[in-house]
Order: structure tokens, then C-alpha cells, then sequence
């Protein structure tokens, strides 16, 4: 279940962390995508807990006539900078590139995002 793996996986930061959810899909979802999708998140948590100086997160899953949308983005300042060869990064890209998707990552003094765009086909 998407929506329950995806909660306890936000669990680890809920205490430090104010935690805004959007959950917008239907139970269709593709498995590899609901995989990505969980993936994506543990590396974005493991991130939060390790970068940012924030105390709030968002995270929206939702469904669209034509894809499948996910972002997930903190308020910690950060200087604008990404290490686009750091391992967290790499491993959101692969697992957006392995079904097929668009991944966009921004960095600035209103904190850092993730946003995927995956095309139903």
C-alpha cells in the first residue's frame, strides 16, 4: 500500500518536522511506480535528516489524466547550490529514469524540492 509505506517512511521525521501530506491517486497506480515513488521518499527523508535546517515538509502524490505527479520539498535555507553527483541525487534520478519519468531538483533560500513527472503510458 502506497499511502501507509509512504507514512511510516515519514514517521522518522514527524517528531522534528512538520509533515503536510496530499495523497490524489487511484489504487491503478503501476507497481514500478509505486516503487519509485517510495523509493524517491526514503531518499528525500534520508536527506532532510541529513541537510536541512528546516521544520517542515511537504509531500504530494497526485494523479493526472496524463501522469503521475510527486514533490516533495522542505523549508531549510539552502544556499542554491546541488551536488548533482551526490549519492542521493544519483539514486532519485535512476529510479526516475527506470520508469520512464522527468526529475527536477531546486535549491534556494526557501529550502529544496523534488519534483517528479512520470507519463502514463
Amino acid at each position: 500500500n502506497l499511502k501507509s509505506t509512504i507514512d511510516e517512511a515519514l514517521k522518522e521525521i514527524s517528531e522534528k518536522y512538520k509533515v503536510d501530506k496530499t495523497y490524489d491517486f487511484s489504487e491503478t497506480m503501476p507497481k514500478n511506480i509505486k516503487l519509485c515513488f517510495i523509493g524517491i521518499t526514503k531518499e528525500c527523508v534520508s536527506n532532510v535528516v541529513k541537510h536541512s535546517k528546516g521544520n517542515r515538509v511537504t509531500l504530494i502524490i497526485r494523479e493526472h489524466p496524463a501522469l503521475w505527479h510527486f514533490a516533495f520539498s522542505d523549508n531549510g535555507e539552502c544556499d542554491g547550490v546541488i551536488k548533482e553527483s551526490g549519492i542521493g541525487i544519483s539514486n532519485i534520478r535512476e529510479r526516475t529514469d527506470s520508469v520512464g519519468g522527468i526529475v527536477n531538483f531546486s535549491s534556494d533560500k526557501k529550502g529544496f524540492s523534488v519534483v517528479v513527472s512520470v507519463p502514463k503510458n
